[in-house]
């Protein structure tokens, strides 16, 4: 008889407030709901003013805010680890006309850069399979069951032929769009395959090919440096290009698409997994989610009337939402229309009452080098 493997289950966070009530989330659902062991669990977390200016001598940024502190310290056994700040650091830079220019950073890139740079170091080596999650997620139940070895959840995001694809949208032109001379900021969408014989992937690497997101599940024993290196050069390409291409410059979604380029020109096999336990638009759908359902809560809620809540996880950048509407989570718990965002909420109020030693306190701010 095979031996059950030995998966671990990676997050990464800024140290700032918007991203820790969402880890507290997270860790509350992948301990209580999905039943996942601390000790298999990996966080790895960054300071946003990384780049502090001007330099101070006394500045000691791989310091854990006290919220910070108090999270690692209510799951003693997680494993965690310090990382550099990439994504803070300017990918772009953008020349505007009369003198006026900027860097721009990327900070989607920490989601893989963060664990990368520690795999380097082979971090992992203790298990056989690593999930590569967002801190945005709440499980609902226990990890679904997928296949052994490496998988993607399928998301519409990445298409294969018209990813990056925007429609016109008149009423928001952008400086950028018209100091490059774009007339219209619509994007037709960039066909991957181009991307895919541009770097020289022959027809098998271009099979190898699947559309995916969000959640990834990898072998260990290919996070190898050819990987690595592939998915931050994937980002990196793919940031300049839409800097030449799209009318807006390079987009937010870039984090989503490139892993599967740097996954084909590794030549790996990676099987897109279309479950309804881990689409990554479950607040869409006006119905019940399935039992251990994954959910990717991306956006507000208060923007699609069927959940009948008005929340929005963007309304909470300094405060945690049982900190600062306590009494409308109590209301949502009670009323909300749907089993899964009533116990959504429910889970907010007990990590209130359960971790009161928590001294939710971080004054930490996003800051980036201007060159």
């Amino acid at each position: 008889m095979m031996a059950k493997k030995k998966i671990c289950y990676s997050v990464f966070v800024e140290d700032k407030p918007y991203l820790l009530w969402q880890l507290e989330l997270f860790l509350y659902s992948l301990t209580k709901r999905a039943k996942i062991d601390p000790k298999d669990i990996f966080l790895f977390w960054a300071s946003p003013d990384y780049y502090t200016e001007p330099a101070r001598p006394d500045y000691e940024g791989h310091i854990a805010s006290e919220w910070l502190q108090g999270i690692v310290q209510a799951y003693p056994a997680m494993h965690h680890r310090y990382s550099q700040n990439f994504g803070r650091q300017n990918r772009c830079f953008r020349f505007m006309g009369k003198g006026n220019w900027h860097g721009k950073p990327y900070a989607g890139l920490n989601k893989w850069s963060a664990w990368i740079e520690w795999a380097n170091a082979d971090c992992f080596k203790e298990w056989d399979e690593v999930w590569i999650l967002e801190q945005d997620l709440w499980f609902s139940g226990e990890i679904p069951k997928v296949p052994d070895g490496n998988v993607v959840s399928y998301n519409w995001i990445p298409g294969r032929k018209n990813a990056f694809k925007k429609a016109h949208a008149p009423d928001q032109v952008d400086e950028f769009q018209t100091s490059r001379d774009f007339k219209k900021n619509a994007f037709r969408g960039q066909n991957l395959e181009d991307i895919m014989r541009l770097v020289g992937m022959n027809k098998n690497k271009i099979a190898k090919w699947k559309q995916g997101a969000v959640l990834f599940k990898f072998k260990v024993p290919d996070l190898r440096p050819k990987l690595l290196n592939d998915i931050m050069n994937f980002n990196y390409l793919l940031l300049h290009l839409m800097e030449i291409k799209h009318p807006l410059g390079a987009r937010h979604e870039t984090d989503m698409i490139a892993p599967s380029l740097a996954i084909a020109n590794s030549n790996l096999d990676i099987e897109s997994l279309r479950d309804d336990k881990l689409r990554t638009d479950t607040w869409t759908h006006d119905e019940e989610i399935p039992p251990n359902t994954i959910v990717h809560y991306g956006w507000n809620f208060k923007n699609h009337p069927h959940l009948n809540v008005d929340w929005g996880k963007s309304d909470f950048a300094e405060l945690a939402p049982w900190q600062e509407k306590r009494q409308d989570l109590i209301t949502y718990s009670k009323e909300a229309k749907f089993e899964w965002t009533r116990n959504f909420f429910t889970d907010m109020l007990n990590i209130h009452a359960e971790f009161p030693n928590i001294l939710r306190r971080c004054t930490k701010k996003n800051h980036e080098l201007r060159v």
